[in-house]
């Protein structure tokens, strides 16, 4: 039971039969909340009776019906809890066409009366009501087509994706098988031929520095001829 389309109520400690608030839950269950309101309203007024098929003591016979009711108190205050669930649903936005889920009475504690009454026991019930909103058959079948296309459409787009990365890894062991490995080499010697290249290219200082030194030497012999002249001259 999905939470978004379901609103509840919860009385606790109702001070009714828990006899008769069964009896009238076992009735309205699974009912709509339109019905449930209208059935209430005309036992209250005991224009209906409550068909009685557990807790038959004292139950006379009612025409069309057989054992039966008028429990006007239950009535009403499991028409209040009914009430509270439907402004409940009102307000979480759901629609008018509601229907009752689950609608139980349970035996709540029974502690003894004070004053005069003091031997007799309280009659308290625990009701819990819970409403949700029917959908008509149009929505469900658009609701089930819509949800099977978005399950194709993810399915499709998963079988590109993997047809995708195949395509890819077989475009990548071509490349791999077509290039052999001796043209790996080659081009690995090319570029250290080339890196060698840049490098001879990269040293024209010493060559300046040779022509500097040819030129000293050229001149030491001019030099030691004024030299030897000199001492002659002496």
């Amino acid at each position: 039971m999905e939470e978004e389309n379901v609103a509840r109520a919860i009385l606790k400690d109702a001070g009714i039969s828990s006899k008769h608030a069964i009896e009238i839950c076992s009735h309205l269950r699974h009912k709509k909340v339109a019905y449930a309101k209208e059935f209430l309203g005309s036992v209250i007024k005991k224009e209906k009776a409550v068909k009685f098929t557990r807790f038959t003591a004292g139950a006379g016979h009612k025409t069309g019906i057989g054992p039966g009711k008028y429990p006007k108190k239950a009535s009403e205050i499991i028409l209040q809890a009914i009430e509270s669930a439907e402004s409940n649903a009102i307000d979480k936005g759901l629609g008018l066409d509601l229907k009752i889920v689950h609608l139980s009475a349970q035996r709540a504690s029974t502690p003894w009366h004070y004053g005069r009454q003091s031997r007799r026991k309280t009659k308290r019930t625990h009701i819990e009501v819970v409403i949700q909103e029917v959908e008509n058959k149009q929505k469900k079948v658009a609701k089930e087509k819509t949800s099977k296309k978005e399950e194709v459409k993810q399915d499709q787009t998963i079988q590109k994706e993997i047809k995708e990365t195949k395509e890819i890894k077989d475009v990548l062991k071509k490349v791999a098988s077509e290039t052999p490995k001796e043209n790996i080499i080659e081009n690995k010697e090319e570029h250290n031929k080339a890196q060698n290249e840049v490098v001879n290219v990269q040293v024209p200082e010493s060559s300046d520095v040779s022509n500097d030194k040819t030129l000293t030497e050229s001149k030491q012999p001019k030099i030691q001829e004024k030299e030897n002249k000199e001492e002659k001259t002496k």
